[in-house]
């Protein structure tokens, strides 16, 4: 219950420098007298009423002088508790405590008796959001502070050191994860500069040095869920294994489990996990990009399974954990066995072939973040998931508006005998020279130096500061895409200023009208002609003609001009003569237009949609009215 008498003092109000003595207080609480024989029948009725503060006991002994009888004084909360008509008074005069017991007693509050929430609130500005959570990896206390509350890092890191249990090191993440390693770039506030930690997992321990591996304990749940699909005798193909999240508890689970990952460290710390746990045995260890990784030990693992003729009742799961990168690695498996059926290596129409489920994992920003989770993995498999979607899962919120997905398909005959789609720029295969690795989906550009020993080479490190990237790998793996909002909003502006250019040309294409020039009569139709027809047909003769053909195509719109005899008549040809472009754009058949303009005796031109003008024009005779003439064009002399 929120109380302003229990709150820290307000001249703690953006404290930099912790002074413990400031946060002393002394207020005046509520509390209830009780004899010791009668306190375990009165606490239960009043339970709810006690006062809860960190390091306080709300019941504590009280001696009193000239009174033989121990006596216990509780205390009770300030807010629900003003008088005592507000307690169970009818039970308590049964027990035998009245209004005589009830009373006030002075209080001293100090900075034991706040947790780190109520701290922070007390201290920070109020126009901050605050220091929202931390993790907890092992003795390590891990914070992300935003750039508004660096100034105040310090005495944040003191607070949580005192106040969470267990804790020996606060750290801040200083950047984005956007290193070759995916570790985190750490500044030590305060505390041991110790980062060898102990962490425990779905039942399995794991060593690892957090400032050279990536660890993110948030995603305890989501690894469990994928253990749990497990079941003994599947396989498991873990591209970024890291130090064994998924890989650990899956082999001891009785899995087989073949485990990779690009970072030495991680694959050092990987395979200590996996022989400290006692499952060595059921992997098979790998330290190399993921590309290369799918072309040659999944390919051939996966290869020599399916050529067996038991089929056995195990099932095959393939785990791709590196939301900004994964997806751009899925082309991989396009046409991952096309040699092999072509060869007729592999029977891929046995009911013996199982294929591999893919769980890969992704970041999704906008309004609506599961669809465009699913179509970014799409994109990159360049082939639509239908039946053989699986699902697609929320993992968890990153940030305002951002969350993690996992999307979970099967690979198909079609997707692993079929070539890449010409659509797709990634390229599929790893360049295993040296000079040219790709390096989690991107090109190395040390040459003749391996990439741990450049980043030894290129790393700046500050006193307290670990960085482990350089600037080879200092640009982000992904540019994510922006608010569709904003891109919508954007639209509409730019369409609203092509409909207004357009208008501008249409204005500057109607001049004045022409002299009338001697034209031929023409012979009585059936139907009298109406006024702008004959007028039209009258204009026609030996004139030179322009024609101006306003396409508008998304954002943009080009123009035509097409010269045919001496005099001229510009035209403005709208399909119809419709009033705004997005009607004209939104025709069904926008894309089929084709207006032709051919010399003939100028007396009739008739202008429509998907029509052949050649023959309308060769089978033209002069019964056909003049009506239509001129009702999908605009006539104007210059």
């Amino acid at each position: 219950m929120d109380c302003e008498l229990l709150k820290p003092p307000e001249e703690v109000k953006l404290m930099k420098i912790l002074r413990r003595e400031a946060f002393c207080k002394t207020i005046e609480v509520p509390r209830l007298w009780v004899k010791e024989e009668k306190s375990h029948k009165v606490l239960p009725l009043i339970k709810a009423l006690l006062l809860k503060m960190p390091c306080l006991k709300p019941v504590r002994p009280l001696k009193i002088e000239n009174k033989v009888e121990e006596i216990r004084e509780i205390l009770l909360h300030p807010t629900p508790v003003k008088c005592y008509e507000d307690l169970p008074h009818s039970e308590l005069k049964i027990l035998g405590v009245t209004k005589d017991d009830f009373g006030l007693t002075r209080l001293t509050l100090s900075f034991d008796n706040w947790r780190a929430d109520e701290l922070f609130k007390a201290i920070l500005p109020q126009e901050t959001d605050g220091l929202t959570s931390y993790s907890c990896i092992g003795h390590i206390v891990h914070i992300n502070l935003k750039d508004n509350l660096l100034d105040y890092k310090h005495i944040i890191g003191q607070i949580l050191l005192d106040k969470v249990h267990g804790c020996r090191t606060v750290v801040n993440k200083t950047a984005a994860i956007n290193n070759t390693y995916r570790n985190f770039q750490l500044e030590l506030l305060c505390g041991e500069p110790d980062y060898q930690v102990e962490a425990r997992e779905n039942g399995s321990c794991f060593h690892f040095d957090f400032s050279k591996v990536y660890w993110n304990p948030r995603l305890c749940g989501e690894h469990e869920r994928i253990v749990k699909i497990l079941q003994p005798g599947d396989i498991l193909y873990d591209v970024f294994a890291g130090v064994g999240p998924f890989s650990v508890p899956a082999a001891r689970k009785k899995c087989f489990v073949l485990a990779n990952d690009l970072n030495p460290e991680s694959y050092k710390w990987l395979e200590h996990n996996m022989r400290r746990n006692k499952c060595l045995k059921q992997a098979k260890l790998c330290n190399k990009d993921g590309r290369k990784f799918i072309l040659e030990d999944l390919k051939k693992d996966l290869c020599e399974r399916w050529q067996e003729n038991d089929i056995g009742t195990y099932s095959i799961h393939i785990t791709m954990n590196l939301p900004s990168l994964a997806v751009e690695f899925l082309n991989t498996f396009c046409g991952l066995f096309e040699h092999e059926c072509r060869n007729k290596i592999i029977d891929f129409t046995s009911d013996k072939i199982k294929y591999p489920l893919v769980h890969v994992y992704t970041f999704a920003k906008g309004l609506n973040n599961e669809a465009m989770a699913l179509q970014n993995v799409e994109s990159n498999l360049g082939s639509k998931l239908t039946e053989n979607l699986h699902g697609v899962h929320f993992v968890r919120n990153v940030a305002p508006n951002k969350d993690m997905f996992r999307v979970s398909f099967w690979l198909t005959k079609e997707i692993l005998t079929n070539s890449i789609p010409n659509d797709l720029s990634r390229k599929r295969t790893a360049d295993i020279n040296g000079d040219n690795l790709i390096t989690m989906g991107r090109k190395s550009k040390n040459k003749g130096q391996s990439q741990s020993a450049k980043t030894l080479n290129k790393a700046k490190k500050d006193k307290n500061v670990f960085k482990v990237s350089d600037k080879n790998h200092s640009k982000k793996a992904k540019q994510v895409r922006g608010n569709l909002k904003k891109i919508k909003d954007e639209v509409n502006k730019k369409q609203e200023k092509s409909d207004e250019a357009l208008k501008e040309l249409h204005k500057e294409l109607v001049m004045k009208k022409p002299k009338k020039s001697q034209a031929r009569p023409l012979k009585s139709a059936k139907k009298p002609a109406s006024a702008n027809s004959a007028n039209v047909s009258a204009e026609l003769k030996n004139l030179k003609f322009y024609i101006l053909m306003s396409i508008m195509h998304q954002r943009s719109f080009e123009l035509h001009f097409k010269l045919v005899n001496n005099a001229y008549v510009r035209c403005v040809t709208y399909n119809m003569l419709v009033k705004n472009v997005e009607d004209f754009v939104s025709e069904p058949n926008f894309e089929a237009v084709d207006v032709t303009l051919l010399s003939f005796d100028l007396r009739h031109l008739f202008v429509t949609k998907n029509s052949n003008l050649e023959y309308l024009i060769n089978n033209f005779n002069e019964d056909n009215s003049d009506e239509a003439v001129g009702k999908n064009i605009v006539i104007k002399e210059k």
